[in-house]
């Protein structure tokens, strides 16, 4: 039986019948992990992801076989790296195999979460900026819905990152902002630099930050920059498990 699939309701019940010490070790491991996982704030777990979004899984999925690293550098060259926010170590040396798969298509990364959720706890960091990826495509087909390529989809990417560049003082305060009101909440992408980006001085962007204007920018829309909304940016903050 794979107790980590039942409710933390049915658990509770089965501890107070079961005899075998070594199934009540485990039990007791499982409903730690899931109290631990009810107190997490429910909008900033790193799988969320819109409520439509079964809706739009069959095109999202079609369009991340399209995409690669040279189209979103801010995940392999960002998010991989961070070591607060991965258990498991630089993603790109201890997962190398998927990791030069993604130079071709990103379509590996779906199954490696999927079907292994200890991939999840070991590289949450780069699950959560996945899961923003995915967001903002969703996002973007429902506002959209005639989105059939990745060219379709990266149209007015520069764009938007130049607006994104413009006001990356405001949107890493709001992202600042934020990060302070939830608790132990960190950022999968520039978590460590959001403070010095918020106070920058002057015009120069470091190579980190322009990743990061990258990574702002392919998650909205340009009427929302337009209208300066950063709401969308907000997906890259999350709560580890």
């Amino acid at each position: 039986m794979d107790l980590s699939k039942l409710p933390l309701e049915e658990l509770l019940i089965i501890r107070k019948i079961v005899e075998s010490q070594e199934l009540q070790i485990e039990l007791e491991k499982v409903i730690e992990k899931k109290e631990q996982e009810k107190l997490l704030p429910e909008e900033y777990q790193s799988d969320r992801l819109p409520e439509f979004y079964s809706q739009y899984e069959e095109q999202c999925l079609e369009l991340l076989s399209q995409l690669n690293y040279y189209d979103v550098e801010f995940f392999p060259l960002y998010s991989f790296r961070a070591a607060g926010n991965n258990k498991g170590g630089d993603f790109r040396m201890i997962r190398s195999n998927i990791y030069q798969s993604g130079w071709k298509s990103l379509n590996q990364f779906e199954p490696f979460f999927k079907e292994n959720s200890s991939n999840i706890y070991l590289y949450e960091g780069v699950f959560n900026t996945w899961n923003y990826i995915k967001t903002s495509i969703c996002n973007k087909l429902d506002k959209e819905k005639n989105i059939n390529t990745k060219e379709d989809l990266l149209k007015d990417y520069k764009e938007r990152q130049e607006l994104v560049k413009i006001s990356i003082r405001n949107i890493s305060k709001e992202l600042l902002n934020l990060r302070l009101q939830v608790p132990n909440s960190r950022l999968s992408v520039a978590n460590q630099g959001l403070n010095r980006t918020a106070n920058k001085i002057g015009e120069q962007v470091t190579y980190n930050q322009k990743l990061f204007i990258q990574a702002l920018a392919f998650g909205m829309s340009l009427e929302d920059l337009q209208k300066k909304n950063y709401e969308g940016a907000k997906r890259l903050l999350y709560v580890p498990r």
